[in-house]
């Protein structure tokens, strides 16, 4: 038996990731177009917030701002009730000397620490990229 699909919110997106549900909401990232969605069924559309870098990643944190991995930084911020972004601090650089990668993915593991990866964006494909750990103990850490 084929159950058929009915699409409930039409939206496209450049690179579209890292689907969460939280909070009553869907949230996720288009990272070429550098914004944060958020969307709660019912309405017409998502809520925003343009990024001044692409984001690769991001997760909630217990103090309600949110850790986003933009393309070469882990960053706190701060969004406000419309999404519009408030304060953004950044916490470490990431993969600061080499031009050729970004964060792409990442979670927070069940302790609360960020865990993610770069990769390459070069057209030669060698594997350059790396995992990271992200804690408030004890900064970034390359695994």
């Amino acid at each position: 038996m084929t159950q058929a699909l009915d699409l409930v919110l039409p939206h496209s997106a450049t690179l579209g990731e890292g689907l969460l549900w939280r909070d009553g909401r869907w949230w996720w990232t288009d990272i070429e177009a550098a914004t944060l969605y958020a969307w709660r069924p019912g309405e017409a559309g998502p809520q925003f917030c343009r990024l001044p870098d692409r984001l690769g990643s991001f997760a909630h944190c217990r103090s309600g701002r949110v850790l986003l991995g933009l393309a070469k930084r882990l960053a706190l911020a701060t969004l406000g009730e419309d999404m519009e972004l408030g304060h953004l601090q950044t916490l470490a650089p990431v993969d600061a000397s080499e031009p050729r990668t970004r964060i792409n993915d990442g979670r927070t593991d069940r302790s609360g620490r960020g865990g993610g990866g770069t990769r390459n964006e070069a057209r030669e494909k060698r594997a350059i990229g790396s995992f990271y750990q992200y804690s408030m103990a004890h900064g970034l850490r390359r695994l």
